[in-house]
């Protein structure tokens, strides 16, 4: 019996030793820390410029910087300058816990605007949640937020390279003991510390917020977004959006490539149109072109919309 404690212990301890070092590499995908920064993107014709930018703000992912933001001011088309804290990595992250909506708050602060955006990838897409809370946070866009760290856990040791140890996904004591030795690796994560599933039903019910999530997200699966999803709209919030994407993986749903020697983006399906359509509606700068594009599909993402999963193929975008 006592064997067998100490299997599961090892294997615990060598599937979340893989599950953090998994979580690095895919978060590699979020950083842009290795290039240099550089002025806003230009808009595009028909962009709305906003005179007003210190009240949009980004927050990155594990394992990404600030800079990482240059991606979210190109999906907003120029119009604004997005703010960026740093974010602890490694050790001292705590996963959109209290120590980061703190590092959170104190940016925020500086801005008397009561009507914040604030974009947030992964991590920080949970992070952006906790600090929906605030009143002062006028609306939310979240891409790839997990429900849980457990969740998390649970899809990595599913995708883990070796034959058969996906397997044991299946068995909750896996998972729970991965969830154990987390703040081994992340000093300041608390396993009993509140998750986003946890508070998302006291977001105010009229604050708007968009999800977006991938099918082929294998470090934070769709399913854990649709989970966020499912409660805000159970618990009465009827301005939560969710797009679901065919393609992209984590950290990629916008991606980058050079050509002619400057850098250019491009984004999965019709995420761009869809946030110009939210941003739109919701009153922050927008390009008009790009949101009366997008406006047919935002419709599609709403609550009244989505009443269960048969019907997540009228909202999946290629």
């Amino acid at each position: 019996m006592n064997k067998s404690i100490i299997s599961i212990f090892l294997s615990g301890l060598v599937v979340s030793s893989f599950l953090f070092a998994s979580m690095r590499r895919y978060s590699a995908n979020e950083r842009g820390g290795h290039r240099p920064a550089r002025p806003i993107a230009q808009p595009e014709q028909g962009a709305s410029v906003s005179q007003a930018t210190d009240d949009k703000f980004f927050l990155h992912g594990l394992g990404g910087s600030p800079e990482g933001k240059v991606r979210y001011e190109w999906l907003l088309d120029g119009i604004v300058s997005l703010r960026a804290p740093e974010l602890p990595n490694g050790y001292g992250a705590c996963l959109a816990q209290v120590g980061e909506q703190r590092i959170a708050r104190a940016l925020f602060d500086t801005s008397e605007s009561q009507k914040k955006l604030v974009v947030g990838i992964s991590r920080g897409a949970s992070l952006a949640l906790h600090m929906a809370l605030d009143s002062d946070i006028g609306a939310v866009i979240a891409e790839s937020p997990f429900d849980c760290v457990k969740s998390v856990i649970n899809q990595i040791i599913y995708d883990f390279p070796l034959p058969l140890v996906g397997y044991a996904a299946y068995l909750p004591l896996v998972t729970s003991i991965g969830h154990l030795i987390t703040p081994w690796i992340h000093g300041q994560y608390r396993i009993f510390g509140k998750q986003p599933i946890d508070i998302v039903q006291d977001i105010a019910p009229d604050k708007p917020i968009l999800l977006i999530c991938s099918k082929q997200d294998s470090l934070i699966p769709w399913q854990s977004t649709w989970r966020l999803y499912k409660r805000l709209h159970q618990t009465g919030r009827d301005h939560v959006y969710i797009l679901i994407l065919e393609r992209g993986r984590h950290g990629e749903l916008i991606q980058y490539f050079y050509e002619n020697g400057k850098e250019q983006f491009w984004a999965h399906g019709d995420y761009k149109k869809v946030v110009h359509a939210f941003l739109k509606k919701y009153g922050y700068p927008h390009n008009p072109a790009l949101a009366a594009q997008g406006i047919e599909k935002l419709e599609q993402c709403r609550p009244e919309v989505l009443r269960n999963v048969s019907t997540l193929k009228k909202i999946s975008s290629f």
